[in-house]
């Protein structure tokens, strides 16, 4: 037995012996792997892996079955051919905190199509990504390794108002951003507008005898946005619906919820809608001010900035309450509006030439991890912090 792997050549024979031949093998097997500094970047040994077979699967159940028997020599890499394994790893009272939906059918319109999304974490080490909702994470709930080519992602359609101290902690653990903000490395805006024409016909001008609804099921904001509809209604009336109204949606009635039909019976009583956020955050524009578009009931907004709604939304489609000097003047404009059809009515214009609809950022994220890059590690704590993207009301408001 001769080993030449490192050391003078006689001391190598020596230590080679057939004797201690078991020791050799194991300093040769150690010798091939190394670890990186950062903690959160370690890798998994080298056991052996299992592939996924060339054919589609659809769900976790037949995804385990066609698991082929031959192990792989090396981690998956971001060139293989196959199926990408997108791993859901945050669950909230036992459920997956993501509404995209198990296995390949969330992809089937997208234009890359070779992801699969998964709950169960017995497949980490086969995921090619792994996905954090940021909200409902826990720090003592984290994989303890990762493959140096698995990119973990950060998840989060709240604003950095509503989680900040966990994800401090958190730099450089994440390589990829998925977040309604418009610098997120997978953009996930809650909604979307493009060429086209709005389905759906108008509500009569003539039965909208309300001025403004608001549904709301958070009472105390970070934007204050309660006490800015306290100073609106001593000038207008505002329908308050949810939980902290004294209304409900007939929709709500039978004890199910559905958010398309209530803006809907919304609009065909009241000519605007308040789509106040909880948080004053750059591009943070949730589905109210979507819902309210599609319906056909003027959004009057507050949240981010009026530039972020017009970077967004269709041309001359909402009111921004910045845009006024104070509420009054605001409620002012509001009054005007009902008393002149034409010029309310200019308001859905835009329906001829657009349209509003959700944006396929799953589509995005699974062409995204499909791609060969470098991966990179992401220092949260300012990609995502208030500092970066928030405002405080007294700052935006006026009276």
């Amino acid at each position: 037995m001769r080993c030449t792997f490192g050391g003078s050549r006689k001391s190598m024979e020596k230590l080679c012996s057939n004797k201690k031949l078991i020791f050799c093998t194991i300093a040769l097997f150690l010798t091939t792997y190394t670890f990186v500094g950062n903690p959160w970047k370690q890798v998994f040994s080298h056991e052996p892996l299992f592939a996924l077979g060339t054919r589609l699967v659809r769900n976790d159940t037949e995804m385990e079955t066609s698991m082929v028997s031959h192990p792989l020599r090396k981690p998956i890499s971001s060139n293989h051919t196959g199926v990408n394994i997108l791993l859901y790893w945050t669950h909230y009272q036992d459920r997956p905190v993501f509404y995209n939906g198990l296995g390949q059918k969330p992809f089937s319109g997208c234009p890359v199509k070779n992801c699969l999304t998964t709950a169960n974490r017995s497949l980490l080490r086969q995921a090619r990504a792994v996905l954090f909702n940021g909200f409902y994470m826990n720090a003592t709930d984290l994989p303890e390794h990762r493959r140096q080519d698995q990119q973990f992602v950060f998840y989060m359609m709240e604003s950095p108002m509503r989680k900040v101290n966990l994800l401090n902690s958190l730099d450089y653990f994440f390589n990829i951003t998925m977040t309604y903000h418009r610098h997120a490395d997978v953009f996930s805006p809650y909604g979307t507008t493009v060429a086209g024409k709005q389905t759906g016909e108008l509500p009569e001008f003539s039965k909208r005898v309300r001025a403004a609804a608001w549904v709301v099921s958070h009472c105390s904001t970070h934007s204050k946005r309660e006490e800015y509809v306290q100073k609106l209604a001593r000038h207008l009336v505002v329908d308050i619906y949810g939980r902290c109204g004294t209304l409900k949606c007939p929709s709500d009635q039978g004890g199910g919820r559905n958010a398309e039909a209530c803006y809907r019976t919304l609009a065909a009583s009241h000519f605007f809608y308040l789509s106040f956020e909880n948080s004053l955050c750059e591009d943070y524009i949730t589905e109210k001010f979507w819902h309210a578009l599609r319906a056909g009931i003027v959004p009057v907004v507050r949240g981010a900035s009026p530039e972020s709604y017009r970077r967004v939304a269709p041309p001359n489609s909402f009111i921004h309450v910045q845009d006024f000097a104070s509420v009054q003047l605001l409620a002012t404009y509001l009054t005007s509006l009902m008393e002149n059809r034409t010029a309310y009515e200019s308001y859905f214009a835009w329906r001829n030439s657009y349209r509003v609809g959700w944006y396929p950022a799953f589509c995005h994220l699974c062409a995204y991890v499909s791609r060969k890059q470098p991966t990179k590690s992401v220092k949260i704590s300012e990609v995502w912090g208030i500092d970066r993207s928030c405002v405080r009301p007294d700052v935006t408001d006026k009276e």
